[in-house]
């Protein structure tokens, strides 16, 4: 259960896209929001060494920058109320950046259990999430993170509309990391009436039947197959028994790919995924599949940042190996 929603914002009505997703999560949650903006000092006053003269103007100008940060904040603050929940704001100063202070915030605040934010803002999508503040929260954010991608020229009205998630993905890789993201994409379901899909990927292989290919080319494929589909079946039978809607998708393509065209077909509003799977965490995090979908993808993406080891359990395909080479 979602406690409290923290919302990064910097100013820009870009930034501001994510509002309407964490309204959306907050509402389903019965939680409050925190809105923050972090300010950067290019000479930080409060940590200036022993004797050192502080830059001429630097109190007046932070001054005038967190009276401004306090005014943008309360005015989005004021938009939020009709929706009846708490709502805080601050504004903080971090010399280490804002990917720093978001992430010394939510440290410091164990209430705080997800991260809303957007994947373009000032700088522009690519600076941002691949260079820059929120690629640096995604690898440094001990909780889930919700990104939103907003369009270079989208504008927020001022009446903000609560995101509509009426069905949502989860990406499985038979790995137990990968199922953690399961028990947040439930819970949002449950509470939404959502309809869930699980799809799992093989990647591309070129075709292979037994009048062309020897039989060790055709069985592991065949293999994998069988038991991706069995694995997928038995988690969609468990959510079932929770009374939720849920389908299954196997998709023979590129995980990244798979996901992607899945979630047109099932007209997917959310997808909910694990930053861990097979190929352990760095990596995941570093370059695969889940920067992959956020890169790609129109939809926001849930991130779930599993932990690095479930007490008792075992990977669903311990024994039958990785035939395919799924990987998430």
């Amino acid at each position: 259960m979602i406690k409290r929603i923290v919302v990064p914002l910097d100013g820009s009505k870009l930034a501001e896209m994510a509002l309407p997703h964490a309204v959306a999560f907050a509402r389903a949650n019965n939680c409050g929001l925190t809105l923050l903006r972090v300010a950067v000092s290019s000479a930080p006053i409060t940590t200036a060494p022993w004797g050192a003269v502080p830059p001429p103007n630097a109190w007046a100008d932070w001054e005038e920058e967190e009276r401004e940060g306090h005014h943008y904040l309360q005015k989005v603050a004021e938009r939020l109320h009709p929706f009846g929940f708490e709502v805080h704001t601050l504004m903080m100063e971090n010399e280490s950046g804002p990917a720093a202070g978001i992430i010394s915030y939510v440290e410091q605040h164990p209430e705080v259990t997800l991260i809303a934010m957007s994947t373009h803002g000032k700088s522009g999508l690519n600076r941002w999430v691949f260079g820059s503040v929120a690629e640096k929260v995604l690898h440094a954010s001990p909780i889930p993170l919700l990104l939103v991608r907003s369009a270079q020229d989208d504008e927020l009205p001022d009446v903000i509309t609560p995101a509509d998630y009426r069905s949502l993905l989860v990406p499985l890789d038979g790995s137990v990391f990968a199922e953690q993201a399961l028990d947040i994409a439930g819970d949002l379901a449950g509470i939404l009436k959502a309809k869930v899909t699980l799809v799992s990927a093989i990647p591309d292989l070129p075709l292979a039947t037994e009048l062309v290919a020897p039989p060790a080319v055709v069985v592991p494929v065949t293999d994998e197959t069988g038991i991706l589909a069995n694995y997928l079946a038995e988690k969609r039978g468990k959510l079932v028994a929770k009374g939720l809607k849920v389908e299954t998708k196997l998709e023979y393509a590129p995980p990244a790919e798979a996901i992607l065209r899945v979630g047109d077909v099932v007209h997917a509003d959310l997808i909910v995924m694990a930053t861990h799977g097979r190929t352990g965490l760095p990596r995941l995090w570093v370059g695969s599949i889940a920067m992959k979908v956020v890169q790609a993808s129109s939809l926001p993406v849930l991130l779930v940042r599993s932990k690095e080891r479930v007490q008792g359990a075992e990977p669903a395909f311990a024994e039958a190996g990785t035939a395919a080479g799924v990987i998430f």
